[in-house]
């Protein structure tokens, strides 16, 4: 159970309504996490593959990679079965409400949402019993042109896979003080954008934190799935 409650609070600190819906509280994913580290842009899982070969556990997801890294966006920096070593460079698209619509609602012609492109790399290690998935997030790779993330220098810095930081907010903000000091908008509507950075955040913190969960799970059961050879 200890295991098991190491990813409940990771994922309860992102958005504790997830955790039932992603891991669904079940036996085979408690006793598969052997160890758990999550660091502000970097998680490390290793896990159990109950009795597979490294070759077993290469082949299997293998195949996980190839069914889901195949865009043009996503790219296979290594593969060594030999080594029992595999690195994907992929990117994760989020989406995120756009401040200045909530602002200003009634404008149509500004967008309602944006997107926000984060750089990950997948690494994965493989032995005899076990395997290890070391899922990184190194950049930003493309945010929409008009968004309002895009301007600000500490946009990179509110990424953090543990949630979203008081002081990573503040200096968020503190660009935007900064630039307000130009605008003509007023001090209510001033106070009013500055209070959807750390939603924006949460969320997008919170879909990264889902993502990885939702890719372990799914390694997890093809690591773990029987093969049906007598076809």
């Amino acid at each position: 159970m200890k295991k098991l409650i190491l990813i409940l609070l990771f994922v309860s600190s992102v958005q504790q309504v997830y955790c039932q819906d992603i891991l669904n509280l079940d036996s085979e994913i408690e006793d598969s996490i052997l160890n758990l580290d999550i660091k502000e842009k970097k998680i490390t899982a290793t896990i159990n593959a109950n009795g597979k070969s490294k070759s077993e556990i290469y082949s299997s997801i293998n195949r996980w990679v190839s069914v889901n890294y195949n865009s043009a966006n996503n790219v296979i920096q290594m593969n060594d079965k030999e080594a029992g070593i595999m690195i994907v460079k992929g990117i994760n698209t989020l989406t995120y409400d756009n401040p200045t619509r909530k602002l200003y609602p009634n404008v149509k012609q500004v967008p309602s949402q944006f997107e926000l492109l984060l750089n990950h790399l997948l690494e994965i290690k493989v032995r005899d019993n076990k395997y290890r998935l070391i899922y990184t997030i190194n950049s930003i790779s493309r945010l929409t042109t008009q968004s309002d993330l895009k301007g600000n220098p500490n946009t990179y810095d509110c990424i953090n896979l543990n949630g979203t930081t008081d002081e990573s907010i503040v200096k968020f903000n503190n660009y935007w003080k900064e630039i307000f000091k130009k605008s003509m908008m007023g001090k209510k509507k001033k106070a009013k954008y500055l209070s959807y950075s750390k939603p924006i955040f949460d969320k997008i913190n919170t879909e990264l934190g889902l993502s990885f969960v939702s890719n372990f799970t799914s390694i997890n059961k093809m690591v773990n799935e029987t093969s049906d050879d007598d076809w």
